[in-house]
């Protein structure tokens, strides 16, 4: 489980028996932990961490997990799921369905279990096919990696952090304050220029189809993605 080295993983759980009992076990597989006790705090953490993989109780105060989880998905499908639930609990599985989950638990879950969803984790494919017009393009999430014809498009760290936003915005569209959310410029952490975001974009056009990367007048920008 080699993969999961690379990620960091967000915990949701208001037990605090039990998140003691897995926190331990989950530091030592992945890069960072983060934990939660209820679902504000959970989509706190997720907004400002961006972690590859949350692992939530469906039943947990303030904001149920559930809901987490949609608000998740409404701008993000690469960020991997996996919920815990009661065996009483499948009318809420029954809604999750559509929520794109590696998998779900039923609690208690014993440590083959969890050891056989963190492999799912691994073995999930991170790849996205891309496609302008007739091209097609492959995104690796996990390596932050663009293909094209099998050949690696070289992108610089902000840009592949760029390419990435436009990814799990789902051909929504990027405003300026998005980017400068995400993305640091200059050695003294965020500082935000417009300049700047802007000679990003072209970098990052340049790498693309022409008009991959259109521009909408006053919001912001959008990648067509078929």
């Amino acid at each position: 489980m080699n993969d999961l080295k690379k990620m960091k993983l967000l915990y949701v759980e208001d037990e605090l028996e039990v998140s003691a009992q897995y926190l331990r076990y989950f530091q030592t597989k992945f890069e960072s932990v983060y934990t939660a006790e209820d679902g504000k705090k959970a989509i706190e953490l997720y907004e400002d961490l961006k972690p590859d993989v949350v692992i939530l109780d469906i039943d947990i105060p303030l904001i149920n997990g559930l809901d987490v989880a949609k608000k998740i998905r409404l701008n993000d499908n690469t960020t991997q799921l996996i919920l815990l639930t009661a065996k009483s609990d499948k009318q809420s599985l029954l809604k999750a369905i559509e929520l794109g989950l590696i998998t779900y638990l039923e609690k208690p879950v014993s440590r083959e279990v969890l050891k056989e969803a963190l492999l799912k984790l691994c073995e999930t494919d991170k790849r996205i096919l891309c496609k302008f017009d007739d091209k097609e393009y492959l995104w690796n999430i996990q390596k932050a990696e663009l293909n094209y014809n099998d050949e690696v498009i070289k992108l610089t760290k902000n840009e592949a952090k760029l390419f990435q936003l436009f990814v799990n915005k789902k051909s929504d569209n990027v405003s300026y304050q998005e980017v400068y959310e995400e993305i640091s410029f200059g050695d003294n952490g965020k500082k935000y220029s417009e300049q700047a975001i802007k000679a990003l974009i072209k970098a990052l056009r340049s790498k693309l189809p022409k008009n991959a990367v259109k521009n909408i007048y006053g919001v912001g920008y959008f990648i067509d993605f078929k």
